[in-house]
């Protein structure tokens, strides 16, 4: 998606990996399918990247329109704007946002 991003993971949505993702502020996305990188269902910000990825796993045990199983992160302290940049680059890369980025 970028290659000015360093990515981390991706980790299941399950606690045994929460130890792995930091504190500090990032971008985040969620795939449906931990084994394909291009299986993204949303593109996030997130000021604490370990609290997204514990709330993540939360609703990932309940329910998530599309299915969301995997958890992919980058560091950065601009967040916000990353996360807006990621997400245009997927919508000229694919002709749509990722679903979960929509708005329905």
């Amino acid at each position: 998606m970028n290659s000015l991003i360093s990515w981390k993971g991706p980790f299941q949505l399950s606690k045994l990996y929460e130890n792995r993702i930091p504190f500090g502020p990032g971008v985040y996305r969620l795939l449906s399918d931990a084994n394909d990188p291009n299986s993204v269902v949303y593109i996030g910000a997130a000021a604490n990247l370990r609290h997204e990825y514990q709330r993540e796993v939360e609703v990932h045990a309940q329910v998530r329109m599309a299915k969301a199983s995997a958890f992919a992160f980058a560091e950065t302290p601009f967040a916000n704007d990353q996360a807006v940049k990621l997400i245009e680059s997927y919508r000229r890369r694919h002709g749509r946002k990722p679903l979960l980025n929509s708005g329905f």
